[in-house]
């Protein structure tokens, strides 16, 4: 490590290491690592401070800092060298080769001398995965002007912060997700724990963390998993996530949800494909191509999704208790509605008869029933629409699903 970087690391033991922001405005922005200290393991959190303030009136900040989709983009964090952003697939590579955003309102604070503190991770748009010395910036653009009936949206930069990233010991990789691990299991940890104990596992990235978080998404009863997708789509181990998922998906105690259903194609999707190329904004006969290339992928991904629902609809039989409820509600609620149809023919049969002269009475009745499946009929809010079987496989989704709500039917009664 360079002196330089020695004697910073001394300073900042004392007190958090602070980047201000460039004077060239009224208004500012301040970066600083949340606690003391500024060298981190490969995996940690690395929690940043964004401190805005401004010298005159009529600023104002844009309180927000979550969206529907699960990332806000109002802020870049610029890391040199360049680190991984472990969402990119899923934003803008992935099915629909774009940020799909749904923001959410939220309401502004007017900005004055006295700084208004926002924390982001930076693991969120970064992963620093290579051990090395990295600096960091942030530009936001949550901050505003008020001239008169005039309001000017503002881009803040801030002055650079360096950081540096160790190797992980495999000791402290264990602990961490050992000491996660059971906060997520443990029934009386508080939602603020578990929700930290389910970021500590999607940043630490490891083969075992990401087969924990697949786990954790299938078993977890908790209603918010979107730290345990965001970490299965985000890890460098999607195989290990894939296989895990395959697991849990045949495991009897694991529910198969909505959400789990879309991660596991998700990751299947990322990875038997290349990211999308970016959208060609400059160059307009590309951008045919480019949007049918899109709309097939969005059908090979519906198509995938499909396959899935229909093997949880076989798998639905094998599940346990409440776990088997929760299976079957993901097919008759969560989206879509997969029911079995078949043409069903009857047949019953009956004798009687008797020998000598003692008439001994004798007689003997039977039924057959046999149900040819024609396919499902799948019930979602835009359409209606019959799936037609034609194979062997299909034949045992229809019969399992079948089965599985008849057995609920007959367990309430």
């Amino acid at each position: 490590m360079r002196i330089s970087a020695a004697l910073f690391i001394i300073v900042v033991s004392i007190w958090p290491a602070i980047a201000h922001g460039q004077q060239d405005s009224a208004a500012t922005l301040r970066i600083q690592f949340a606690a003391a200290g500024s060298v981190f393991q490969t995996g940690e959190i690395i929690p940043v401070d964004l401190l805005f303030s401004a010298a005159g009136d009529g600023y104002q900040m844009g309180t927000r800092n979550y969206d529907r989709s699960g990332r806000l983009n109002l802020e870049q964090f610029r890391v040199s060298p360049l680190g991984r952003d472990p969402l990119h697939d899923h934003y803008q590579g992935g099915i629909y080769g774009g940020f799909i955003g749904g923001g959410a309102s939220s309401g502004d604070e007017s900005l004055s001398a006295d700084p208004e503190t926002i924390r982001e991770d930076l693991n969120e748009w970064v992963a620093p995965d290579k051990p090395g010395y990295y600096s960091l910036y942030v530009t936001s653009s949550r901050v505003s002007r008020r001239d008169g009936a005039k309001l000017e949206n503002l881009t803040l930069r801030s002055d650079p912060l360096e950081f540096d990233a160790v190797e992980a010991s495999p000791a402290w990789q264990a602990q961490t997700l050992g000491a996660a691990a059971a906060t997520l299991r443990n029934a009386g940890s508080t939602l603020e724990e578990k929700h930290a104990a389910a970021r500590t596992l999607r940043f630490l990235d490891t083969p075992d963390s990401v087969r924990e978080l697949a786990r954790e998404l299938a078993t977890s009863s908790d209603e918010n998993h979107w730290d345990f997708v965001a970490g299965i789509l985000g890890s460098r181990h999607r195989q290990e996530a894939e296989a895990e998922l395959e697991a849990q998906l045949a495991a009897p105690d694991a529910a198969i949800t909505a959400e789990f259903l879309s991660a596991l194609a998700e990751i299947k999707f990322l990875l038997d494909r290349e990211p999308m190329p970016r959208y060609p904004e400059q160059d307009k006969r590309q951008q045919a191509a480019w949007s049918a290339h899109q709309g097939t992928r969005v059908k090979q991904f519906e198509q995938l999704q499909d396959e899935l629902y229909a093997q949880a609809a076989a798998l639905a039989g094998s599940k346990h208790g409440s776990v088997r409820a929760e299976t079957v509600r993901t097919l008759s609620v969560e989206g879509k509605t997969v029911l079995p149809v078949a043409t069903v023919r009857y047949g019953f049969g009956g004798s009687s008869g008797g020998k000598g002269n003692n008439w001994q009475h004798g007689g003997g009745g039977g039924g057959g029933l046999v149900a040819k499946p024609l396919g499902v009929v799948e019930i979602t809010q835009s359409q209606t629409r019959f799936i037609p079987i034609f194979s062997s496989r299909a034949l045992v989704i229809a019969v399992g699903v079948g089965v599985c709500l008849g057995s609920l039917v007959a367990s309430r009664n």
